[in-house]
């Protein structure tokens, strides 16, 4: 899974909103075209995965539907900016 960077792209901004959360939780990707949204655990298990073009507003299930733990989860978001190259991006999502 790689590194989680906390430094800026430039022109691409990705929010978790709110952070930390309990039930639902929005992505909003800025300055990607079509963007790949990832959730992993802390042990790096895929937990939800979905296109999406600027937001999407995650209901902290897992792709099975259950209920997803309390704990830290990787977001991953990875698309190309607006110049065409590719882009990805990790942050820290706390559910409690």
């Amino acid at each position: 899974m790689g590194l989680v960077s906390e430094h800026p792209i430039a022109n691409v901004n990705v929010d978790l909103l709110p952070n930390p959360a309990r039930d639902n939780v929005t992505i909003l990707a800025k300055g990607l075209r079509i963007a790949s949204v990832e959730i992993f655990d802390i042990l790096g298990r895929s937990v939800a995965r979905v296109s999406m073009n600027g937001s999407w507003k995650w209901n902290a299930r897992t792709a099975s539907g259950e209920k997803a733990s309390a704990g830290v989860y990787i977001v991953r978001v990875s698309g190309r900016d607006e110049n065409g190259r590719s882009v990805i991006t990790s942050k820290r999502l706390v559910i409690e």
